[in-house]
């Protein structure tokens, strides 16, 4: 376990060295497809308005909640902290022909985005869990904060499933132009069994569905100054051509998730796989302690 705790520092110490101030996946949408009309005025083009909504969507996976917790509970006096690293794949859906993220600074495709979340979680009478997260995302100036609460259906049964049902919600904050949270309901099972008497293994299964709730700032098209170190998109006469700001999104994803969960008696290793329903997949891997 020391190992993996070494191994996972040295990880996170190299992303985190790796990302040498550079904000290529904030948000920089003067960069989508604009149009201007006869008496000068420009606009978002309709594709524009699609590949916002695709970013909004995928920065949505990239904010709501990791699972990274078995279905059952940590009981009335369990307390849990822990460290998670996930990445995610974005943009592999193209809009006409474009990609979403050329709506960032950057303006291309990364791939995978990296996030490094710490979670505390607190257990409560009458098999409820009360939980927290403050999650950085690389390569940008936001964050994202959420809590979450949990109930388990069954517990502590032998031979029987632990099953869970969740709710979270947790807000990106650092972006100028959007405002986006996320809603989340989840459904979770799994079972706990020892291994020679020195570890615990619980595999689990969950399924969740992810409320997705963006809208935007007025954005400057007309502009060279670097919107993440001065001015204000909600003040029209710090800027020319100023285009409205796009309509407000809404909508749901749908993930499925399996981990397995390794426990000794104090350290935790939980990695996890995320599929979802629009073509995004994700890896997470916690460790933790639990008093």
């Amino acid at each position: 376990m020391k190992k993996i705790v070494f191994l996972f520092l040295i990880v996170t110490i190299s992303l985190f060295a790796s990302n040498n101030d550079v904000w290529d996946n904030d948000f920089y949408f003067k960069n989508l497809p604009t149009q201007t009309d006869a008496n000068g005025k420009t606009t978002f083009t309709s594709t524009a308005d699609k590949m916002f909504e695709r970013l909004m969507l995928e920065y949505g996976v990239l904010s709501s909640s990791s699972f990274n917790d078995t279905a059952e509970t940590l009981g009335s006096k369990g307390f849990e902290l822990s460290t998670v690293y996930s990445f995610y794949s974005v943009g592999g859906k193209a809009i006409d022909g474009k990609n979403p993220w050329e709506g960032t600074y950057g303006g291309a495709d990364p791939g995978l985005v990296h996030l490094i979340n710490v979670k505390v979680r607190k257990g409560l009478p009458a098999s409820l869990e009360l939980g927290g997260n403050f999650t950085y995302i690389f390569g940008t100036h936001m964050f994202v904060t959420g809590v979450q609460l949990k109930m388990a259906l069954l517990e502590g049964i032998n031979i029987l499933p632990d099953v869970s049902i969740r709710t979270s919600y947790n807000k990106l904050l650092g972006a100028r132009e959007v405002n986006l949270d996320t809603l989340t309901f989840d459904f979770m099972i799994g079972y706990d069994f020892g291994v020679a008497g020195m570890i615990a293994i619980a595999p689990y299964f969950a399924w969740s569905m992810t409320k997705i709730n963006a809208t935007s700032e007025l954005i400057a098209v007309n502009t060279s100054s670097n919107p993440f170190l001065s001015g204000d998109y909600s003040d029209e006469t710090n800027y020319n051509n100023i285009v409205d700001s796009f309509s407000e999104y809404k909508g749901t994803v749908h993930r499925f998730v399996l981990g397995t969960r390794v426990h000794n008696a104090a350290f935790i290793f939980t990695p996890e796989v995320i599929f979802t329903t629009e073509s995004m997949w994700g890896l997470n891997i916690k460790l933790g302690v639990d008093f």
